[in-house]
């Protein structure tokens, strides 16, 4: 079972201490989990990295105006989403509460139902009001903000590991997948009982050993793909089934973050040592950066074009030119906060983005290309 499957790696099962990630935990021998099954992994030679040239400028530099930030965590911020129309944001981190904020007013508002550090929150991209969110409290949510409640649950009583991402089916309602540090990948069904004193609990009805960072699905197809240990997992989800594809192989240490092109046909992931361009429906790797600052943390593309990559790392964001082919250009870096860069999003309506750090605070910014 599983024989065509890349073999997993386990130099480095624990996380990145800088990156407050949560310990990985040995699966437990007395439930074991279903392998993935599918092609061969796709192991990249990394000595296809293209060299850079840095510039002071691009075609699509991006200048960041308008600044509004966000105080009011009192721990490192490790997460970030913006809902659809960039009205909202979400922020999460070593603290029990979900922060949203109203990007117009700043008002907060705190969402409260977790008992330990949130390590990830995700908008829904079909609904501006539907947030999910997961915890090392074992347990991952669904928001409705319009009622300001919880409207469903989802956890596993056997499960002794942190959930470490969350994310919503882009066209099937009620859908939702999960990761936890001990690599299992989770798909969820969830549907409102319409009864809003009590949430209803949500189903698992698949999960894999092939998933412990983020999971995320594309905007616009079928596939999912999820960080595990140095790789990156390609799955086509079909009728409540994860079917693994391949897998994706060019970092040397953990996958940290990994973001879809808002055509859903490029990826970028990064860890510590590089950031690198997927084209994960054939297998490709586009192109790779591991010069200066040479410590990354998040990742993400122009809102604008597929052909410019945003990349978080300690204080400031650099914009990394990969496109045309056998061009790459970085365009140096800017000072924008007083921390680790943890997380980038955006609003896929319109001009804005989110930086959110290790430094507590989360900033909003307009895009000026």
């Amino acid at each position: 079972k599983g024989e065509s499957y890349v073999k997993y790696s386990k130099k480095n099962t624990k996380s990145d201490p800088v990156a407050d990630r949560p310990e990985v935990n040995s699966m437990d021998p007395s439930t074991p989990r279903e392998e993935p099954k599918g092609d061969p992994s796709l192991t990249i030679d990394t000595t296809m990295m293209l060299n850079y040239t840095e510039t002071s400028s691009t075609a699509n530099s991006v200048e960041l105006t308008g600044d509004r930030v966000f105080q009011g965590h009192t721990s490192p911020i490790l997460a970030s989403s913006l809902n659809p129309d960039g009205s909202l944001l979400a922020t999460a981190g070593k603290e029990s509460d979900v922060f949203l904020w109203d990007t117009k007013s700043g008002k907060l508002q705190t969402l409260k139902g977790h008992s330990a550090d949130v390590w990830d929150v995700r908008f829904s991209a079909k609904r501006n009001s539907l947030l999910a969110s997961c915890s090392a409290d074992r347990t991952a949510r669904i928001w409705d903000l319009a009622k300001s409640a919880t409207i469903a649950t989802l956890s596993v009583e056997t499960q002794q590991a942190p959930f470490t991402s969350v994310d919503f089916h882009p066209t099937e309602e009620g859908l939702v997948v999960t990761t936890d540090a001990d690599g299992v990948i989770r798909l969820w069904n969830y549907a409102s009982s319409g009864d809003e004193r009590e949430p209803v609990e949500g189903k698992c009805i698949h999960d894999l050993n092939a998933g412990m960072k983020q999971a995320r699905f594309s905007p616009t197809t079928g596939l999912l793909v999820a960080g595990f240990d140095n790789q990156i997992n390609v799955f086509e989800v079909n009728n409540g089934n994860l079917n693994y594809k391949h897998s994706l192989i060019a970092h040397e240490k953990n996958v940290q973050f990994i973001q879809w092109d808002q055509e859903g046909k490029f990826l970028v992931s990064a860890s510590e040592d590089r950031v690198v361009v997927w084209e994960p429906a054939t297998q490709t790797m586009c192109s790779a950066y591991q010069g200066p600052p040479h410590k990354f943390f998040c990742c993400s593309f122009h809102p604008k074009t597929s052909s410019s990559v945003l990349i978080g790392s300690y204080e400031s964001i650099l914009q990394w030119e990969w496109m045309p082919e056998n061009v790459s250009s970085v365009v140096p870096k800017k000072t924008i906060h007083e921390g680790i860069v943890s997380s980038i999003s955006l609003s896929s309506q319109g001009n804005q983005l989110a930086t959110v750090s290790h430094d507590k605070t989360a900033k909003l910014w307009t895009i000026v290309s």
